[in-house]
Order: C-alpha cells, then sequence, then structure tokens
C-alpha cells in the first residue's frame, strides 16, 4: 500500500492563518485600493508569531485599506480548532504590505516544514524516483501521498500550495509542472514547489494570476519532462525562486 497521511503541521497552520488574508481580500474586497497599497500586520510575517496566535482560540486579523469597515468574509475555522477572522478597518495602518505575503507564505511555510520534506526527497532519492506529494490545505492541515517512479498525479483541490519530490539530479520544474501549478493559481492558490535533497523550487504568483500568464505557460509545447524555462516568457506576475536546506 502506497504511503499517506494528514497532520497539522507547524507549516499548514502558519500557512492557513497568513493565507485567510490574501483570499479573504481576492475574494471578499471590492474596495478601491489595489493589493500593493493595502497593509496588513507585521506579524504576518513573523511564523512563530502567527503559530503563537493560533492557539489562543481566535485570531482576529485586521486589514488596513478604503472601504465599508467589517468583516471580509466568513470565519474560518482551522484543523487545529482554532478560528479566523478578517475584518477590514479603513483607519489601521499595518507595518507590512499585503504583497509581501505572496512571497513569504510559500518560503516560510516550506522552511517550517522542512524536516517533512527533507525525509520525502531523501526516500525519492533511494526508491528510484518514486515522488511524493505535499498539499497545504486552507483549514491549516498538511496532506501526503506517495505517488510512482518519476511521477506524482496531483488531484484538482483547492490548495493554498503543494509540493512534489524530485530525484536530486533533477531540481527544477517540467512543462508538466508549471502547467499543474498555474491551474492551482488560477483556483487561488498561491504557489507550487519541487523539493530535491539539495533545494527547494518555488514557482509563485505575485498578486492575482494574469490571464497572458496562464495562456503563456500552457501553450508551452513540448515533452511533458522538458525542462520549464521561464526565461523565454514575457510574464508578469510569474515568480520562480529557490531556496536551499
Amino acid at each position: 500500500m502506497k504511503e499517506q497521511w494528514i497532520k497539522v503541521t507547524r507549516g499548514s497552520i502558519y500557512a492557513a492563518v497568513a493565507y485567510s488574508v490574501v483570499d479573504a481580500i481576492e475574494t471578499s474586497y471590492d474596495g478601491p485600493a489595489g493589493l500593493e497599497e493595502i497593509t496588513v500586520p507585521a506579524a504576518l510575517l513573523e511564523p512563530q508569531t502567527v503559530l503563537r496566535l493560533a492557539q489562543g482560540g481566535r485570531v482576529r486579523l485586521r486589514v488596513g485599506a478604503p472601504g465599508h469597515e467589517g468583516p471580509l468574509g466568513d470565519p474560518l475555522r482551522l484543523d487545529n480548532g482554532a478560528v479566523v477572522e478578517v475584518y477590514l478597518d479603513p483607519e489601521y495602518l499595518g507595518d507590512a504590505l499585503l504583497v509581501d505575503l505572496y512571497s513569504e507564505i510559500p518560503r516560510r511555510t516550506l522552511q517550517l516544514d522542512s524536516t517533512y520534506i527533507r525525509e520525502a526527497a531523501a526516500k525519492t532519492a533511494s526508491r528510484g524516483g518514486v515522488e511524493y506529494l505535499f498539499v497545504y490545505t486552507d483549514t491549516g492541515s498538511l496532506a501526503a501521498l506517495e505517488g510512482d517512479v518519476h511521477q506524482v498525479r496531483i488531484p484538482f483541490v483547492h490548495a493554498i500550495l503543494t509540493l512534489h519530490t524530485h530525484p536530486p539530479e533533477a531540481c527544477g520544474f517540467s512543462l508538466a509542472d508549471a502547467k499543474s501549478a498555474v491551474d492551482l493559481m488560477a483556483e487561488g492558490g498561491l504557489a507550487e514547489a519541487v523539493a530535491t535533497t539539495r533545494c527547494i523550487i518555488i514557482l509563485r504568483r505575485h498578486g492575482l494570476l494574469s490571464e497572458d500568464d496562464y495562456i503563456a505557460v500552457k501553450s508551452l509545447r513540448g515533452k511533458k519532462s522538458s525542462p520549464f524555462n521561464p526565461a523565454r516568457l514575457r510574464l508578469t506576475n510569474l515568480r520562480l525562486e529557490m531556496l536551499y536546506y
């Protein structure tokens, strides 16, 4: 039987709390401010602070932007029992920008769960290329699924971000990986990542995914396993970033 599990991790709780603000703005805010003008608490960029808040049962996060004061969307109940509320306050001047979360959530989430990721990547390296998939849910859980040799089927689910492992020599995105990443982002996800025993590559959106970027990636031709080279494209809000353990 293939390995699979689901659990609440430090990374999954951090991602769910911080992402709740991004999701509330993208789906419920109808004011005049652009994403670059909206402010948020700098605590959202500090995972340890967010994790402490999430232990208290109820987390209320203020967002600073012009508009009608009040809740943005419905309260979100996390899988650890905490409840997150996002509240629009036109008078609030947060000490960080909403757009900072697009880069920080994927990076800090994967750093928090690097032990799990490294273990899965080591299994890929020792088991002839069997890949593993991690799915971060918007309710604060991390699901892990064992795939097949040199491939893993990513289910069509709403997720904050996903990650799958590659053999040590394949530290990068394939065309198939990039196309599944933009499909995830089109449904509201922030990023997809690829991990080996030596690095993590993140393909993420910076703000809303543009239609031009989506079409540019989905229109690429070649073998599914061919390397994805974003330098060939004129992308507006897709970013490719690397992390090392």
